[in-house]
């Protein structure tokens, strides 16, 4: 019996992600949130939702960080058997990016509101509810803590 060394089975793992639609599917999604954030950004008419370069370069790094550890992580679960989780992993990524999408769609006034009611009954029923009061101008973009203001009822 030929044993497969683990850095061999990492490396193959790791090729075959070219041809792998779940990677690809992400990667395309990955994407086009850029596009249609830089889109959003230029069509802007408030000037906390224009594009402005501390704004652009956070957002370029963070998607780099983003995707660079999905293609790292998803071929190290795969050689260790744990394919359902690297996928779903990779899902629940390109699930957040697909909301960004229709966000920065809405954002741009196209309406999106029949992707938008199928988006939200999969979250319902797979992952978390998407949340249509976030602001994300309410957050400290670098600690994530709340700044806003309560509204009162």
């Amino acid at each position: 019996m030929i044993e497969i060394l683990f850095h061999e089975q990492l490396y193959s793992h790791t090729i075959e992600m070219i041809d792998n639609p779940i990677i690809v599917a992400f990667v395309w999604l990955v994407l086009t949130d850029i596009l249609t954030g830089i889109i959003k950004g230029q069509k802007a008419k408030h000037t906390p939702d224009m594009t402005n370069s501390t704004k652009g370069w956070y957002g370029i790094a963070k998607h780099i960080l983003t995707v660079y550890l999905v293609l790292s992580i998803y071929p190290f679960f795969i050689s260790i058997n744990l394919n359902y989780f690297a996928q779903l992993i990779t899902i629940a990524w390109g699930y957040q990016y697909l909301v960004s999408i229709l966000e920065n769609l809405q954002a741009m006034h196209i309406n999106v509101a029949w992707i938008r009611r199928i988006v939200d009954n999969v979250a319902k029923r797979y992952l978390a509810k998407a949340q249509d009061d976030y602001n994300p101008a309410d957050f400290d973009k670098f600690t994530g803590k709340y700044k806003g203001h309560k509204e009162e009822k």
